[in-house]
């Protein structure tokens, strides 16, 4: 878990990172691969790296202590995209070597899915939605600044949540 505004900082780094190695290493015009696009046309290495880097992805907003439901919109969008690029691993069984063929629309389907990418700016935003205090719950409460804080989060003049990193 984050324990200071220095580890927030580094975490949003880490989360944009996986998402542009991920999604936008190259650029053709409007087009953008990253490492993600490359390997889904080797069998099983696209699904691995799609995995481990949402792993990663989710690992780093849980130490940002995103909200759930963010969190849930990030398993959900790689879990799809995984999907949609194993269609070729997972038809080996039923078409043998044809297999690496069917799969062929689905793995430049998912090498266009910029799950990653979506998923890190999901994250990002949660992190910038979010007010981080160096302080327990009860230290803040003592700071005069915090009631203000509240009471403009309250009012719907500062759209943010407050975690506590003490």
């Amino acid at each position: 878990m984050a324990r200071t505004l220095a580890d927030i900082h580094n975490i949003r780094l880490s989360i944009e990172r996986i998402g542009n190695i991920s999604d936008d290493v190259i650029h053709f015009g409007p087009v953008r691969f990253g490492l993600d696009g490359f390997l889904e046309m080797i069998p099983f290495a696209g699904e691995i790296y799609s995995l481990s880097a949402g792993v990663l992805l989710v690992v780093e907003g849980m130490r940002a202590r995103v909200p759930l439901t963010t969190q849930i919109g990030v398993v959900s969008l790689i879990a799809l995209r995984t999907l949609i690029g194993s269609v070729d691993v997972l038809s080996i069984p039923v078409a043998g070597p044809l297999a690496v063929l069917l799969g062929a629309p689905t793995n430049l389907i998912a090498a266009g899915f910029r799950a990653h990418r979506t998923s890190a700016n999901m994250l990002v935003r949660a992190i910038d939605e979010t007010y981080y205090v160096e302080m327990s719950h009860a230290e803040a409460r003592r700071d005069p600044d915090y009631e203000s804080l509240v009471a403009r989060i309250r009012s719907g003049e500062e759209k943010r949540r407050i975690v506590f990193l003490g």
